[in-house]
């Protein structure tokens, strides 16, 4: 199982990647990647850790760290941080933060945390937070927060 989610979290970096790749080339290059607590490519301010088990990687002016077996990724002015078999994704002057086997998600001005076998997800001036094998949704200027097994899906004005 493991290593299935390992080949997702891969294929996304790629993905966001070969997305960032043609916006850092046209303006500066502005790259990390870290991979099993070797940082083979660095260029730019952007910053990222990992550890021996784990994948991060941050693209212009952004922050991403990663351990214990999980994944972050970060780009645009944002910081992911995943911890304990998890996943985090910030984009967009977002934050992201996933812990114990969680995913966040946080994307356009957003925030979101996520802990306990839980999902987060929010977009667009949103912040969601989900504890306790929950999952809280906020799309457009809103806020949701779920915990004790709850989903909440919250979508602004």
């Amino acid at each position: 199982m493991k290593a299935k989610r390992y080949v997702i979290a891969f294929a996304a970096g790629l993905a966001l990647l070969a997305f960032q790749a043609p916006v850092a080339q046209a303006a500066r290059q502005d790259i990390c990647i870290s991979v099993g607590g070797i940082t083979p490519t660095h260029t730019g301010t952007s910053t990222c850790t990992t550890d021996r088990s784990s994948f991060a990687m941050a693209s212009n002016d952004s922050n991403a760290t990663a351990s214990d077996h999980s994944a972050a990724f970060a780009s645009n002015d944002s910081n992911a941080t995943a911890a304990h078999d998890s996943f985090a994704i910030a984009e967009n002057d977002s934050s992201a933060s996933a812990v114990y086997g969680s995913q966040a998600y946080a994307l356009d001005q957003s925030a979101a945390a996520a802990a306990y076998g839980s999902q987060a997800y929010a977009q667009d001036q949103s912040a969601a937070a989900a504890a306790y094998e929950s999952t809280a949704i906020a799309i457009h200027q809103s806020a949701a927060a779920a915990s004790s097994g709850q989903v909440v899906i919250v979508v602004g004005p």
